[in-house]
């Protein structure tokens, strides 16, 4: 068996197995739901390319392509469920009839909990090895709690007239199994359930649901792309929406969706991530005076350095403006024009307040984690920093035997998640620049090994996939990421 390279995007996992020139293609993905009758399960969703399989004639004298599939949940060693199935392709006339991609859904009730599932593929008409990719997943539905299923997002939905795959809550809905929404893409819709909200404010109360898109750098609702639905409490809510994103720049994304009560207390929160490419053309400072601004009088220089400066939370198509249109080249009044837009973006009563706020805070990360040869945002802790904010609490090891000196930052909130940590280590001892190793912020980095980092002063384990760092003297460093002080 073969064990396949993969990349995992939130809900998305691309598959592709290569061998003698013959591939099989095929996007995975999934979704976790609640029945409030049967419980918890999870929807997994499998396209197969088309022209990626091998056709050979069937009984009816038709091309057909067979891919086996196995889908297995483990808990430990112990198989929860699984399912071995065979997935054929629609019949074509010939060989060379036009091959489309075929998809197949399957349902899996799972109790709460953590799993490992994974995913086995071979095509049925090739003798190649089976491939194979697996994930952990979590589920966790409490039964008297506000909470929101996963987002699915879909190309397409319509009510339902017979019940089939593409069945659910009445409605057929037709997934769209990635996160990059390309140029050629200009819809994105999504579908959710809302549990429980019934139990907390009561039975056919009013709330109001709101979903945006935000920039997952500056955290920000992204221009006009908001919209809200006034709904009645009741076990389930089923929430559907769509976002015409032809003018969505290129650049990473959340939808975030949020319901709350008539109160305006949060509820519930859920958010998927996703990336658009979108060639737009670039930003319009035409119209943007700095007569009598805050930036008119700056030297060349200065403007230079501060648009560098706002990196840690400006957004992707802010950065490739800069990039592309700033970085070389010296008129001056341009980038006058991008910096002051910047900011009246951020701040329209007063965005000389914003500037000088943000600018307290550079002055405090240069003057904690600059160095000799990077300013203070460009550490991974400073852009963390002026990203994030203060954290509310850091646990600093500098002489800990047999680690790297190291931080563990921990924020009570960024925003709609709670508890987030930031781990940071100074592999060379010399300088004041840590490398930020593992968060569980998402957008951030996370490598489930980064214990074994740090304690690799001493131990230099020739095993790559070595998840736990061995018992050191003096080693405390589970007690203060798990029990932040």
């Amino acid at each position: 068996m073969k064990l396949l390279k993969y990349i995992f995007t939130l809900l998305m996992l691309s598959v592709t197995c290569w061998a003698n020139a013959q591939n099989i293609n095929a996007l995975f993905s999934y979704a976790t739901f609640y029945n409030p009758q049967e419980g918890p399960y999870i929807e997994t969703y499998l396209s197969v390319e088309g022209t990626s399989v091998k056709y050979i004639q069937n009984n009816n004298n038709k091309w057909q392509a067979t891919v086996l599939v196995t889908l297995i949940f483990k808990q430990g060693d112990k198989i929860v469920s699984f399912k071995k199935y065979e997935l054929n392709s629609p019949e074509l006339v010939s060989d060379t009839s036009q091959k489309i991609n075929f998809l197949d859904i399957q349902r899996f009730p799972l109790p709460n909990g953590n799993y490992e599932m994974s995913l086995i593929l071979k095509d049925k008409n090739l003798d190649l090895p089976e491939v194979e990719v697996s994930q952990v997943i979590e589920i966790s539905y409490p039964k008297d709690v506000p909470v929101f299923s996963d987002i699915e997002f879909f190309e397409r939905m319509s009510k339902s007239s017979e019940k089939n795959m593409l069945t659910k809550s009445g409605y057929d809905i037709y997934p769209y199994l990635s996160s990059y929404f390309p140029e050629n893409i200009n819809a994105l819709g999504f579908y959710v359930e809302l549990y429980n909200i019934d139990k907390a404010i009561g039975n056919d109360e009013p709330f109001l649901v709101t979903y945006e898109i935000v920039d997952n750098q500056s955290k920000s609702t992204v221009n006009n792309f908001k919209a809200f639905k006034k709904m009645q409490a009741s076990p389930v809510n089923i929430i559907t929406g769509m976002f015409d994103i032809k003018d969505l720049p290129t650049g990473n994304y959340l939808l975030h969706i949020e319901a709350r009560n008539k109160q305006n207390e949060l509820l519930a929160v859920k958010e998927a991530f996703f990336q658009r490419k979108n060639t737009l053309p670039a930003l319009n400072l035409d119209d943007t005076s700095i007569e009598g601004t805050f930036v008119e009088n700056m030297s060349n220089d200065e403007i230079s350095e501060y648009i560098k400066a706002i990196a840690p939370i400006a957004t992707e198509m802010e950065m490739i403006f800069a990039e592309n249109q700033l970085k070389n080249n010296d008129n001056p009044e341009l980038k006058k024009q991008f910096f002051y837009h910047f900011w009246l973006s951020r701040n329209s009563e007063n965005p000389q307040a914003a500037w000088e706020k943000y600018k307290k805070d550079l002055a405090v990360v240069e003057k904690e984690y600059g160095t000799q040869i990077k300013k203070g945002y460009e550490t991974d802790r400073g852009r963390v920093y002026l990203k994030y904010g203060p954290p509310n609490s850091v646990m600093a090891r500098r002489n800990e035997p047999s680690a790297y000196p190291y931080e563990i930052w921990h924020y009570y909130k960024i925003g709609q998640f709670t508890n987030r940590k930031f781990v940071f280590y100074n592999r060379d001892l010399v300088t004041n620049d840590y490398q930020l190793i593992h968060s569980n912020m998402f957008g951030e980095v996370n490598y489930p090994q980064w214990k074994v980092l740090i304690y690799r002063r001493t131990t230099q384990s020739q095993d790559i996939d070595l998840d736990r760092q061995q018992d050191h003297y003096g080693g405390n460093v589970d007690e203060y990421y798990d029990l932040p002080r």
